[in-house]
Parts: C-alpha cells; structure tokens; sequence
C-alpha cells in the first residue's frame, strides 16, 4: 500500500514537472533571438530614418567601381579603371543591397578619407542571415598581425594608386614566388599596409553597418601566415607611422622591471627567478618596492638581493598600488617601465624583448601580456573592454586553446587598456602622462593610465602571443568584503567621472556587441534584453518556514549600486536602485523554482522582495552545460526605493521549489545604503575610507 502511494506521488511529481518544462521550452522557442529578423527590422528602420531626414549638403557624389580580390593578381587590372572610388571584395555577390551607396556618401561627406571597411555576416541559398562579423575601429597593429578587414574595402582611386607605386619600390616582384592562390592576397595585404599604416582612425574609416554579406563556409581569416611574414618583415613595427632608429638600437635600450610586494617573500621569489631565466638579451633591472613587511619577512627579502641582484625599496605605508609603482619609476634608471604584480611568473623566453619591441614605438602607450591561470590554459587576461558595467576582461576563465571571436585570443591587437599586473611603458612617456593616479589605490589604476594614454593620441596594445602565469590577487585576496566592495565602487566612481566620454564607449568593441551584460565571450547585443525592468520591493512579512542557507543557490551579482552609477539617464537620484545579474539553483530543474530578490534591514529586522521577470542570458546556457535550464535565469531591475526605510540593507536571493515548496535563501556580502547614496558617495570621496 505505502509502495503504491510513493509511486502515484512520483508519478504526480513527474507529471508537473514536465508541464513546467514544457512552460520553460515553450518560453526559450518563444524569445529564442533571431538575428536574421533582428537585422532585418534594424535596417528597415535606419532606412526609414534616411527617407525623412533632410539630404545633407555634399559634394558630387564619388563614382564606383568593383573590382573582385582575384582580379589583383593581374598586374594590369587598375589601367582602365576611371572611377573615384574602387571597391574591392571578394565576390561581386557579397555585397550588400544598398552598401554602394552608403560608401559613395560617406566618401563624399567626409574627403579626408581615404579607405573605408564594413562589418559582414553570413547568408544562406535562401538570403537568411546569421553570424554577424562586427569589427573593431581602424586598428593598425592588428591589421599588421593580421587581415582583419575581411571581405570588403573600398579606396580612393588616387590613393590606392600611389599606395601602388610606394609598394612596388618596397617589394619588387611580390607575387612572383607566391602560388597563383595567394598572389592576390599578398597584393591585397601589401596595398592595404602600405596604404593604411601611417594613418588614423580619421584617414581610415570603419563602417559600423553590415556592407558585405559571406556566402561561403567560413569568413577565410587570413594573414597571419608564414607565407605573409615577408611583407609584415618589410614593414616592421617601426613603419606604423613612426621612425625610430633601427632595430638594433631599440633592443639595446633597458628596462626597470617594478614589482611591488609586501609579506610574500615566497612568491616573490617565484617572480624573480622566473624572470632573471627568462631574461637573457635586455639590460635589466630590479626594482622591489615593499610597502611594510614585518621584520622577519623584510630580511627574507633582503637576503633574496645577492641572488637576484634587485634594488630594494623599503617604505611602510598604507596599501596604495599607484603610489608603489611611481615610486619604483623614480628609481628607475632605464629608458621602459616593466610594472610586474609579484603573483606574476614569466615561463617564456624572450617574451621581455618581444613587449619592448612594442613599446619603443613612438605612437605606442602601454603594452600588455597574456595572463594565465597557474599551470594552465585558462585566459584571465587578454586586454581591458570598457562597457557600460566599466572595464571589463573579455575571455576571462575561456581555454586559451581554440580561437574565439575576430581572433582576439591571438595576435598582437589594439585594446582600450591592459592590467598593470603585466605592464611595459617608456618612462618618459609615463612621467608625461602622469604616472599612475594615486587616488586609484587598489582598482582601475591601470586602467585610467591607459585611458590617458588614448586620450593623449597613443595606441595601448596586448601581445597575445607573450604569456604568463598570474597567481590573480594573491597577495591582496579578492574584493569580496564589504568594505572593499565599497572601495571598488568609489574608485569606478571616479574613474567615470574623469573619462566620461570613454565609458561604456570603446573603439575596439563594436557598438553591436553586448555592451550592458557581464558575458566573458563576445555576444552579440540583440542576442540579450537590454532595457531594465522597472520594479518596486514590498515589505515581505516574513520568510518560509521551510527554508535553509544553501550553497546549490548561486547568485552572480554583476552590478548593484545607485542607478546614477549606470549609463540609464538616472544620474541624480538616490533613491533609485540598479541591480543587475544571475541566479542559479546549481544540480536541479531550474524551470521548477520561484526566485526572489532580497533586501534585508538590520535594525528593523524586516525583509524587502521582489520577483523580477527572469531574463534570457544566452552564456549561462552556453557557460554551465552540465546544469539543467538556466538560461532564463538573468535578473535587470530599476527599483524606486522611496517606501524603503532609510539605512543599510543586506542583498539576499531565495529560491522556492513549485512542488515540494522547500526554499533556499543564499546570503551575500553586498551591503546597500539606500536613500543616503548621494550623500555617503560624497563622503567618501573627502574622506578617502578606510580601505578594508
């Protein structure tokens, strides 16, 4: 008799949770995102925008000619061409509906342009569309590593012709040696070089609409082959617009390499035997700079200098990261700046020569590495985005074995900014801009040096194929406190409120890439809800008696502070709330939980909630497939706190399971000040708060 209960109550329980599952896949078909409907009514829309906008006053319009990459490989192929704009594809029937135009007034609207770019996607035997290829703005390091203009470029007639003769005298019989495959493609390249890099963004012109539509199998990347090292040797890194001497004096210049460290003899040791073994042809110097270590640990150190033979420079203070490295530069006595985190570990030979050959450059600013997770493959470091959510590591915990979109794991790529974890600069142009600001004590320091240097017309670059080893804040320990979560929130304050044209605002990340949501990959924006949801906590009577703090109920709290601190049109008011993440019930059915948000006040001992619709977050499904229905697990909320009770609150998350009603609650440290923000912010700034 129990046994035939238990199985009508499975039985039940079965039933209901498929219905739920049903409910969950009926609601994924529903708001799964379609691109080719998404672009299609994107583009519908601009169209209609351009109809009833007034015809600005230009020029005559430029004539075009098209003209197909293979068609380079024949040396006559420019005599006959008359028209004032060449575009140069890879197929004829690639080329977007209405990109002729689009190019033609572009050209004519703005005449010190010389060549122009698009993005492309990919479509089918039926005129689908999918995989869009959005592109970064005119990056010329990049375009040295590599093709990354794809399948579309159109050129003044004029300019394309001088290109031509300045490349011939370069390369004399550049496709002789070639296959009759790659002739057109070295053609293509070494116009392209030879055209493009002593120029700017300005000269050099990226189209942020889709020009070009990829029928074939793949985008083809191509360029970063041993068959192209010829032209990219020809060119050099010196020809990016700049002359500096030869190579052989810029290898002769030195490097102080600047690392500070407190209370970690053991691992600084790591640090330093690493480098003095990877080191072999630059003049080199040590700079440590301990900002305090106890007295047993302060002689560890100093017995460490007849072994590694490094400049120690003793100076207790207050933790201040900026102020540490500025130290070390003025001790420096070298012509670059290596800023090296102690929880750094250099493993290959020669990578020192290969970020100093960058960094000599006169148009380059800073130079950034490749940073791994100990012995291992796993990205935490390849260049600093900066989105609305602020700076942000792209590809953070991805295998470093596959290449991932627009090959930003690979190559040497223009980037907004790098991590001072690993960091070269020359020292005059570091005392120029600066140096570090120390009111940036702990976080964004490197960034805002990076930004002043882009400010300043420099280019900052990541060298994807130097690498290291970062052991990520272990001498410091993560910001999870809620003192140092405070901190953290003061100091993105304040970078906003210096580069304010700069946030959420970076050349090298498509507008058309999701900009809003903390996703490591490189999601495309229609892929994701964008506009917040606007919400309003109710006082919550009292929690579930079935109720226990569980570990299974992780949240993934990705922005929670005044809106005023978001990009939403809501500076100024304080009593409005933006909290923006994910929540997930790890190793069960997430179709079968209710989930609450939580605000708890302390001194009333009372909870606040609300439910917010579950949004659709593509990269948990993409990011946790070993879980069972997460993807509408993302929350966005707007919250008018004004019938909250002034004070401190505590961000709490719940979970309730539909059919056995048992709930889990996960605590976190986030604390909230609610309706004293502004004030406290304010506060904060003059009083420069204790740093926890």
């Amino acid at each position: 008799m129990i046994d035939g209960v238990k199985a009508i109550k499975k039985k039940v329980r079965t039933i209901i949770e498929q219905r739920y599952q049903r409910q969950w896949d009926r609601r994924l078909e529903a708001q799964l995102p379609d691109y080719h409907r998404w672009i299609t009514q994107r583009e519908m829309g601009g169209l209609r925008k351009e109809q009833t906008e007034p015809p600005a006053v230009t020029s005559v319009e430029a004539s075009v000619a098209v003209l197909e990459y293979e068609a380079l490989a024949d040396p006559g192929v420019f005599r006959e061409l008359g028209a004032d704009i060449v575009l140069l594809v890879k197929s004829r029937e690639g080329i977007a509906s209405g990109a002729g135009q689009r190019l033609q007034r572009l050209f004519s609207e703005a005449p010190q342009v010389l060549a122009v770019y698009g993005d492309e996607d990919r479509m089918d035997e039926q005129g689908r569309r999918w995989e869009p290829w959005y592109k970064p703005e005119f990056s010329p390091d990049t375009l040295l590593s590599w093709f990354y203009m794809g399948n579309l470029v159109a050129i003044r007639r004029e300019a394309l012709q001088t290109a031509r003769e300045k490349r011939d005298a370069m390369f004399p019989g550049l496709g002789e040696a070639g296959t009759k495959a790659t002739a057109w493609q070295l053609e293509l390249y070494s116009l392209i070089l030879t055209l493009c890099l002593p120029r700017t963004s300005k000269e050099v012109r990226h189209c942020p609409e889709i020009l070009y539509h990829c029928r074939q199998e793949s985008y083809g990347f191509w360029g970063m082959e041993e068959e192209f090292d010829r032209i990219r040797e020809g060119f050099g890194r010196k020809r990016l617009g700049e002359q500096k001497g030869d190579l052989k004096e810029v290898m002769e210049e030195g490097v102080s390499v600047i690392i500070p460290s407190k209370d970690n003899p053991g691992l600084l040791e790591q640090c330093l035997y690493s480098v003095r073994k990877t080191i072999t042809k630059t003049a080199c110097e040590i700079i440590v700079v301990d900002n305090g270590s106890s007295k047993e640990n302060r002689s560890r150190i100093e017995a460490l200098q007849n072994q590694y033979g490094f400049f120690y420079e003793y100076c207790p203070m207050e933790f201040n990261f900026s102020r540490m490295c500025n130290r070390g530069a003025e001790k420096s006595n070298r012509n670059h700046l290596l800023f090296l985190n102690d929880d750094c570990q250099p493993f290959q030979m020669g990578w020192l020569e290969r970020m100093k050959e960058l960094s000599a450059l006169p148009a380059v600013g800073a130079v950034g590495a490749k940073l791994y997770y100990p012995n291992s493959r796993k990205i935490q470091h390849c260049g600093i985005y900066g989105l609305e959510l602020g700076p942000v590591h792209k590809l953070q915990f991805q295998e470093d074995e596959r290449v991932y979109y627009d090959r930003r794991n690979r190559d040497v790529r223009n980037v907004l900014a790098v991590t001072a974890a690993c960091l070269m600069i020359k020292k005059e142009l570091f005392l120029t801009a600066g140096g570090f600001h120390e009111g940036f004590r702990v976080a964004f320091n490197d960034v805002d040096l990076c930004w002043r240097l882009h400010e300043m017309g420099y280019r900052n670059l990541v060298h994807n194929e130097v690498q290291l080893y970062h052991h990520e804040s272990y001498s410091r320990g993560e910001d999870v406190s809620p003192g140092k979560r405070q901190r953290l929130m003061r100091e993105r304050r304040r970078l906003k409120e210096i580069h304010p044209h700069l946030w959420g605002k970076d050349p090298y990340y498509h507008p058309l890439l999701t900009r809003s949501i903390l996703d490591v990959g490189y999601s495309c924006a229609y892929q994701y809800e964008e506009e917040p949801q606007r919400v309003s906590f109710c006082r919550r009577k009292k929690l579930p008696v079935a109720l226990r703090e569980d570990p299974c109920l992780v949240p993934s709290v990705e922005f929670a502070s005044a809106a005023g601190d978001w990009l939403y049109g809501e500076e100024g008011r304080s009593r409005t709330l933006y909290l923006q993440g994910n929540l997930v019930v790890l190793g069960s059915d997430n179709a079968c939980y209710e989930k609450e948000i939580l605000l708890y006040h302390a001194d009333s001992e009372t909870y606040y909630s609300v439910s917010p619709r579950w949004r659709y977050r593509p990269d948990l499904a993409e990011n946790m497939k070993d879980q069972r229905r997460v993807a509408f697990s993302g929350f966005a909320v707007l919250a008018d706190t004004k019938e909250l009770l002034p004070g401190t609150y505590r961000l709490l998350f719940l979970a309730k399971e539909k059919l056995t009603r048992q709930c889990l609650l996960r605590s976190t440290e986030i604390t909230l000040c609610l309706g004293e923000m502004n004030e406290q912010n304010g506060q904060n700034e003059q009083n420069g708060e204790e740093e926890a």
